[in-house]
């Protein structure tokens, strides 16, 4: 069975020197899991985290942190990195140098954007983003061709990159509570990215061209010589009295591709 150290067990922060220990007897056990409760913010900058390099998970959250201490890039086994609420207001630079990461929990934080590097974490499958102040992504979040699972709720998002659609392996992602113009009966596809992709990107979504224009009237009134006169430019005074509904299609002016389409519907 696996050993993990956990600093905030007790509910209490504990002392540095408390910490220290613990980081001594996570080295004598070899410990994969270490979760690290702080006595102050930024403190874990003199934790002798690269002691530690066969970690796997490393457990910062709720620290005040704004940053993470370079030699955090000798954890090289580390697959779990859990940062969340805390204070950053970029991500990590350094966390793009860990190989071997498969999640990365920045929820509630305080960023606004991802640095291209991202692209620079081939393993990722897991990233949480939720409640932070994220306004773009960059281009370079479509090469992580291993991601399952993104989560953006919770932020300032206007429009996603188009390479976001070579995520092929994503099978989760939360957009909720952004400024996408996206219907929430979209954004309720959580586990299905694709019907998001495809509201958003599909080939299907073109532009029509097209409008409706609904004549109605008593019978007997020219409403079908005066559809006539707009389609045709002609005029029959011995029209026949149309009964029921008659549709008629007009093409206007436009490119030969591109021109508009009116529907002329005429209801006695």
């Amino acid at each position: 069975m696996e050993k993990k150290i956990d600093t905030g067990a007790s509910n209490r922060r504990p002392s540095f020197a408390d910490i220290n220990r613990l980081i001594d007897n996570a080295v004598a056990e070899r410990t994969p899991d270490l979760k690290l409760l702080l006595d102050e913010p930024n403190s874990v900058s003199k934790i002798s985290i690269g002691k530690l390099p066969w970690l796997k998970r490393l457990d910062l959250s709720n620290n005040f942190l704004t940053s993470l201490p370079p030699e955090i890039i000798y954890l090289e086994k580390l697959e779990e990195l859990v940062l969340s609420n805390n204070q950053f207001d970029y991500f990590p630079l350094v966390i793009s140098q860990l190989n071997s990461l498969r999640l990365v929990n920045l929820n509630h934080n305080w960023l606004s954007s991802l640095p291209p590097r991202i692209e620079k974490l081939p393993n990722l499958e897991t990233i949480l983003l939720s409640g932070n102040r994220l306004r773009n992504l960059p281009t370079q979040i479509g090469n992580l061709s291993n991601l399952k699972t993104l989560d953006l709720s919770n932020n300032n998002l206007t429009d996603l990159p188009d390479t976001i659609i070579k995520l092929r392996n994503l099978n989760r992602l939360d957009l909720h509570e952004n400024q996408l113009s996206i219907p929430l009966e979209i954004l309720a596809k959580i586990e299905r990215p694709y019907a998001i992709f495809a509201y958003l990107f599909g080939k299907t979504r073109k532009p029509l061209h097209e409008a409706k224009a609904l004549f109605v009237g008593q019978g007997s009134v020219g409403k079908t010589s005066l559809i006539q006169q707009i389609l045709h430019g002609s005029f029959n005074q011995n029209q026949s009295k149309t009964d029921g509904i008659s549709i008629n299609q007009w093409q206007v002016g436009g490119s030969e591709n591109r021109k508009p389409l009116f529907g002329a519907w005429k209801k006695n």
